[in-house]
């Protein structure tokens, strides 16, 4: 089966208030309920690196200029989706993350109307909410590779 629905995003974290070097990740609840980084459809003309900094604008109020992207962390998913264009069908789709971290960790999160609720959670509490293994399992990876930065 080959991809037929592609989405980029980050996996975003902030340094936690008042500790040194502990990574908080942010967690947006879709409107479906599931949990997950912000991420989303690229439109036309768009790199996939610009989709995923207008996408985490618009669906957690952060600009390019307050984030530090890790391009040599950059992952993707894969899975089953029901097909946006034709109902009843099942497509693969591609869920596309860079690494980033929130310069300011104080910097406010504004959510979209996609989305009721958000988190900054430690890697095990997020990982638990996610629910989907495999993004559990990204942002296992990702906080083994921000252990290891020299920052």
């Amino acid at each position: 089966m080959s991809v037929k629905e592609r989405a980029f995003g980050f996996i975003l974290f902030r340094w936690k208030h008042g500790t040194a070097k502990v990574p908080e990740f942010l967690l947006l609840k879709a409107n479906e309920g599931h949990w997950s980084p912000p991420k989303g459809h690229p439109e036309k003309e768009e790199s996939e690196l610009e989709s995923a900094y207008r996408e985490t604008e618009e669906e957690a109020g952060y600009k390019k200029e307050q984030l530090k992207v890790y391009q040599q962390f950059e992952r993707s998913l894969f899975y089953e989706v029901r097909s946006r264009t034709r109902p009843g069908e099942t497509v693969l789709k591609e869920s596309k993350y860079w690494l980033a971290r929130l310069l300011n960790s104080s910097d406010p999160v504004v959510i979209s109307d996609e989305h009721t609720q958000f988190v900054w959670e430690e890697v095990a509490n997020a990982v638990k909410t996610v629910k989907f293994t495999d993004l559990g399992g990204l942002l296992t990876e990702s906080f083994d590779f921000i252990s290891k930065l020299e920052e």
